[in-house]
């Protein structure tokens, strides 16, 4: 690789990492904008003005595809509403720009299936290393490295509330993101990605999955059950496999131990995702069926969402319970079936499809940069898009 690509790649490793740490809100763009239009010039610079056509095609059918489905909200097209402050303006542009920032990643490294899983391997190693490095310091000297306070004003809700004989108080390090859940959710996603560019299941993957286990989230002991069981002894053969099978009962009553000791510690927050399950299903059956579109929600929420306070009525962030409960909000159950089927469909690995399968029950948004590049995958993969592959 040339110098001016090397220059290229490091800008293209930038936006990547600060696109995709959805924690840090609008200030991730005062960053990535301004690298965005460097990289755009160095790459017409020493690539002359060509744009591959998958980045005119592609973006032109996004464009086409964000503007049509928050049609019904904009009119009001009942069940779809528009009644959170969430404009038809601000979605589509919002959107657009983070497909843009999809599609130039793509471009910078010319659609080339190696050199974009090799983004996904830093992110990996960026964010593993940096919760390695909060793992260890809180444990050895309390001290907890909190990347958001001074960024956001934020803190990080590392503290589990809870203790064990020996060890004493259990921390929970949530690396750049704001909760331990939110980590293994954006872990999961860069893993996902990953699998479905290499489907090599190698020592990064590997110990990306262990840091996950150590947030000591009960929805990421969760995800790395089922992982842990279907990648290494139903996929992999050797030892590794074998030993994991007979140590299956300890470590399993190890998590149960950890998980019950966790959902102790957060009392009412179970509570408040199951209260959101009555509000979601107490809705009219059309809007059950069709959801309240991509610019509503349940009318039962609006205003408390519009303030701020949906704890007050003692219900969870509507997409705290997973994608899929946020799709039905936005599209209903027959929007979510054709989603989740779609995407199921166009995978080819049964490893794919577990992997998009535990992505859906993620506190993810569909709208997040990482979820939107991973759909994008998916969709270039099904139509033979990486045309630059090297051998």
């Amino acid at each position: 690789m040339s110098i001016k690509s090397n220059c290229i790649y490091i800008l293209t490793c930038i936006i990547i990492f600060f696109a995709s740490w959805e924690n840090i809100n609008e200030l991730r763009y005062y960053v990535v904008i301004p690298i965005l239009l460097l990289t755009w010039v160095l790459y017409f610079a020493y690539n002359g003005y060509k744009v591959n056509r998958l980045f005119i095609e592609k973006y032109t059918y996004s464009i086409i595809i964000i503007t049509t489905i928050a049609m019904p909200s904009l009119f009001n097209i009942y069940p779809h509403k528009d009644n959170i402050d969430y404009s038809y303006i601000s979605f589509t542009i919002a959107t657009a720009v983070k497909i843009f920032m999809i599609l130039s990643i793509m471009q910078f490294v010319k659609f080339d299936k190696k050199s974009i899983c090799k983004l996904f391997e830093f992110l990996l190693l960026i964010n593993v290393s940096f919760f390695i490095i909060q793992f260890s310091t809180v444990y050895l000297t309390g001290y907890y490295i909190d990347p958001l306070v001074p960024l956001t004003g934020e803190p990080q809700r590392y503290l589990s509330g809870f203790s064990i004989p020996i060890i004493g108080q259990i921390y929970r390090p949530t690396g750049f993101y704001e909760e331990p859940s939110t980590y293994a959710a954006f872990i999961l996603c860069f893993i996902a990605c990953k699998f479905y560019l290499d489907k090599k299941v190698d020592k990064l993957v590997i110990v990306s999955i262990i840091s996950m286990l150590l947030t000591l989230s009960v929805a990421a002991i969760f995800y790395v059950t089922v992982l842990m069981f279907f990648l290494f002894v139903v996929k992999k053969k050797g030892y590794l496999s074998y030993l994991i099978l007979i140590l299956s009962p300890v470590f399993i009553l190890a998590l149960f131990y950890f998980a019950e000791a966790r959902l102790n510690a957060i009392g009412d927050a179970t509570d408040i995702r199951g209260n959101l399950f009555v509000f979601v299903f107490n809705q009219d059956l059309l809007e059950i069926l069709f959801g309240n579109g991509i610019l509503g929600v349940p009318s039962t929420l609006a205003s408390f969402i519009l303030d701020r306070n949906l704890w007050s009525i003692g219900v969870a962030s509507i997409n705290d319970n997973g994608i899929w409960l946020y799709l039905i909000i936005k599209f209903g159950i027959i929007g979510c079936f054709l989603f989740v089927m779609t995407c199921l469909k166009v995978m080819k690995t049964r490893e794919d499809k577990l992997l998009f399968l535990i992505l859906m029950t993620t506190k993810l948004s569909v709208l997040y940069f990482s979820f939107l590049f991973y759909l994008m995958i998916i969709l270039l993969i099904k139509v033979g898009g990486f045309k630059y592959e090297r051998a």
